[in-house]
This record gives structure tokens, C-alpha cells and sequence, in this order.
């Protein structure tokens, strides 16, 4: 049966469509420049509320929307109209603020989270079920509407509230280390006050984000029936959120080690086996049941792998975010090469060309989880202005799995490496601190400090 909450995601499909072919990058810059900014002015917590909405425009925050609608409907029986909305949204935006609070106490620990592999195939695995469900193929019992009497049902409410803002955060997560990145860069050390600055800023940005959850909790449950054409729609729907779980996926595989051909050969034998899995079955079966069986044996099949994983280990993989490793230069260290480009893998090297040479070093901190150390990555290829000035600086890579990382991680002048990525630095041949940035898009200031 097709709901009215199917409308709402299909009047933000085209828009969400629209975004994914090029504008999402360019978004999440632009909320990032905003939200790392230090001050607490009104102007500021403005900026923040509208940072915050911007990224509910985001179309990997889409599939929560008519899930939204389809709980307020079931759960707004006997109670004012605007009762459950607004504890579903007040439970979302007080996810936000936990995650202030806790990123501010525990120095990272939330951006940390989203560097396991494990985190991110979690996330790429709900996405997938949730495209399910959108087609009817999959039954999520949390998510169906219950009728209650007025006055109750607010707290389980509230918790399906901060279930969606546990959802959406798997979508804006680095638009959050960027608010956290700008807290501790000005701060410099976790007090109070940096725990009040992140919750309070989390707290404009968690209701921005919320805002358009409250408006379709309030006047989604009037728009007109659908028609059989918006089945349609459903499968658009959930071919967009599939490839979300895609982009997750493959993140996670990333941080194990495969290369793109491993990826693209590992999610398309599961997707095959799925399939291989459903259709063996009896056809007279309900097709969730076929579904939830074939999901079950393609656990099976990653299961076992992974146990002649641990049992036989293979070869270690060394992940080095797809770069050639070249053979080592004259002063006997690793380099990668990238865009033309050549990067030290080995500090001690580095320094020595530097020095010998007289330039100063552009270090650049990466991990195969940070998205925008990978948007930086590609920079360096297509700015050529950025390529010009990298190629007259002795340039160094430091890996956030390596020993060089926890040492820079641990110094005083480099704090920003304890809430997350991306992080550069430019130093002279000896090692003094010239300029240091957490903005991958400021190439310019970057060409300036580059310059011996």
C-alpha cells in the first residue's frame, strides 16, 4: 500500500537528485566554513541554525523524512496535532547536543567512531534495509504507527526522535567534526566552557537540521491520497538511498584495505548472492520473508569468510588511499605519488630534502575514512594553482594509523588532530610552525605560506 508519507519523500526527490550529481560537496563546504568559525555572536548561532538546515537538504537525510510522517501519523491519534511532532523533534535536536557534550569530554571520541570500518558497514547496512522497507520488502517493526490516547506515547516519542537524529548524523557527520574542529581550535584545551561552546552550538545546528522533521510531523499528514504511479516513486526512492548505503560500503571497505576493484568485486558477488538467495526460495512465500531469509544465508556466507579470515590470515594489506608507491628517492624514504605530485611517507626524509633544499613542508594528515581529505586529494589535481605551489614544497603524508600521527597528535601546537581530519600544516626546513588549517578549501592561504 502506497502512504502519504511516499508524497513527502517524492516532493524532496528531484531537489535530493539534483544535489547528489555535484552540489553536495560544494554544501558542505560552504556549512563547514560557517560552523568552524569561533565567535558565539547571534550572528554566529544564526549561521549555525542555518548551516543546520541546509544539511536536511542534504538526500542521504531523505529516507527519514516519510518515515517521520508514517510515526507522527500512527502516534497522533487522540492528541493535539502538534503534540508528537514536537517531542520527536525536541528528541532529535537533543541528540546533536549529547554530541557536543560528548565530543567536547572525550576529545573525539565521536569522529573517532566513524574511523572504524565496522561503524561504517553498520551504517551502509541500515541504509540498505531502509531502502527495503521503502518497497515494501522489509518490515521495521520500531518504525510502524501505534495508536495511543492522548497524553501518551511521549516518551517512546521522543526516542524514536533521537533514533532519527542517531539515523541523520550518519550523513552529516562531517559537517559535525567541522563544528567541533572550529570549538577546540579556538579553545586550544576541553573546560567547561568548550563543553558549553559545542553543546550550545549543536544545539542551533540540531534545530536547523530538525526543522523540516517538525513541519512534515505537523502539516505532512494533509497532503492529498497518491496514486498507483507513485509506486514509482518508491523505487526511485529507494534507489537513492541504496546508493547511499553504496557510499558507505565502500567506505568501510576502504578502511580494510581493498582497492576499488576489491570493492566493486565484493558488493556485487553479495548483491548477487542476495538475489541467487531470493530467488531459490519458494515463490508462494510473502516476498519480506524471501527477503529476510536471503539476507540471512549472504550474513551466513560474510560470516564464514570472515571466521577463514581469522583462522588463515592473508597477507596484510597496506592501505595507502590509493596512491602509487613509488620506489624510494635518494634519501632512502617511501613516497607516494599522486596527481604528479610526490609525498613523503617517511618524516625524518622529508625534513632532510627540505632542509638540503631549503623549502619549507606542507604535511598533510589523512585518513581513508575522511571524506574531505579525500575531496583535498582530488584538489590537487584539478586546481592547478594548488598543484603549482605543492610542487615547490617538499610535501609529507602522514597516515592517521602511523606512530608520526600520535606524535604530531600529541603536541601541543597541533590539538585539532584530537577532534579529526582534515588537518594541515606548513612548517619551515626546521620544523617551526608557519600556518596550520582544518579547511580543506583554502588553497589560497595555503599557495601564500607554501612559498620558502
Amino acid at each position: 500500500m502506497i502512504t502519504r508519507a511516499t508524497i513527502v519523500a517524492a516532493a524532496f526527490l528531484l531537489p535530493g537528485a539534483a544535489l547528489a550529481q555535484g552540489g553536495v560537496g560544494a554544501l558542505n563546504g560552504w556549512i563547514e566554513s560557517q560552523l568552524a568559525a569561533s565567535g558565539s555572536s547571534l550572528t554566529a548561532f544564526g549561521l549555525l541554525f542555518l548551516g543546520g538546515l541546509a544539511a536536511s537538504l542534504l538526500p542521504c537525510v531523505y529516507p527519514l523524512y516519510p518515515v517521520t510522517v508514517s510515526i507522527i501519523q500512527g502516534r497522533s491519534s487522540g492528541a493535539p496535532g502538534w503534540w508528537h511532532p514536537v517531542i520527536y523533534y525536541v528528541g532529535l535536536v537533543l541528540t546533536y547536543v549529547g554530541f557536543g557534550v560528548l565530543a567536547a569530554l572525550t576529545g573525539g571520541m565521536l569522529n573517532q567512531v566513524m574511523t572504524y570500518a565496522a561503524t561504517n558497514l553498520l551504517i551502509g547496512v541500515m541504509f540498505l534495509i531502509l531502502a527495503l522497507s521503502v518497497v515494501e520488502l522489509w518490515h521495521i517493526p520500531l518504525f510502524q504507527p501505534r495508536d495511543v490516547k492522548a497524553g501518551q506515547g511521549a516518551f517512546g516519542t521522543m526516542v524514536l526522535g533521537i533514533s532519527a537524529g542517531l539515523l541523520s548524523s550518519a550523513c552529516v557527520g562531517p559537517v559535525v567534526v567541522g563544528v567541533l574542529l572550529g570549538v577546540v581550535a579556538s579553545a586550544g584545551e576541553v573546560s567547561l566552557s568548550t563543553v558549553t561552546s559545542a553543546s550550545s552550538k549543536m544545539l542551533f545546528f540540531g534545530l536547523g537540521l530538525g526543522l523540516p522533521f517538525l513541519l512534515l510531523g505537523v502539516f505532512g499528514m494533509k497532503l492529498p491520497s497518491s496514486g498507483k504511479w507513485m509506486r514509482y516513486v518508491q523505487w526511485l526512492l529507494a534507489t537513492l538511498i541504496v546508493w547511499f548505503a553504496w557510499l558507505y560500503l565502500e567506505k568501510g571497505l576502504e578502511i580494510l584495505g581493498f582497492s576499488e576493484q576489491q570493492i566493486g568485486l565484493t558488493i556485487a558477488g553479495s548483491a548477487l548472492i542476495l538475489l541467487a538467495l531470493y530467488q531459490w526460495q519458494d515463490a508462494e512465500r510473502l516476498p519480506t520473508e524471501r527477503v529476510k531469509k536471503a539476507m540471512m544465508g549472504l550474513a551466513t556466507v560474510v560470516g564464514v569468510a570472515m571466521l577463514l579470515r581469522g583462522v588463515v590470515p592473508l597477507p596484510t594489506i597496506v592501505a595507502t588511499g590509493g596512491g602509487q608507491l613509488a620506489a624510494a628517492p635518494a634519501d632512502g624514504g617511501l613516497t607516494e605519488v599522486k596527481h604528479h605530485l610526490t609525498w613523503h611517507l617517511d618524516e625524518s626524509a622529508a625534513y632532510e630534502r627540505a632542509a638540503l633544499q631549503g623549502k619549507n613542508v606542507f604535511i598533510d594528515f589523512f585518513g581513508n575514512w575522511c571524506t574531505n581529505c579525500k575531496e583535498f586529494e582530488k584538489l590537487t589535481g584539478s586546481d592547478l594553482a594548488l598543484n603549482a605551489a605543492l610542487d615547490g614544497a617538499v610535501l609529507l603524508k602522514v597516515y592517521d594509523t602511523s606512530p608520526t600521527f600520535a606524535k604530531y597528535r600529541d603536541d601541543a601546537r597541533f590539538q585539532e588532530l584530537k577532534v579529526g581530519l582534515p588537518f594541515f600544516v606548513i612548517t619551515d626546513p626546521l620544523g617551526n610552525l608557519l600556518y596550520k588549517t582544518t579547511d580543506y578549501l583554502k588553497t589560497d592561504e595555503m599557495a601564500l605560506f607554501l612559498e620558502p
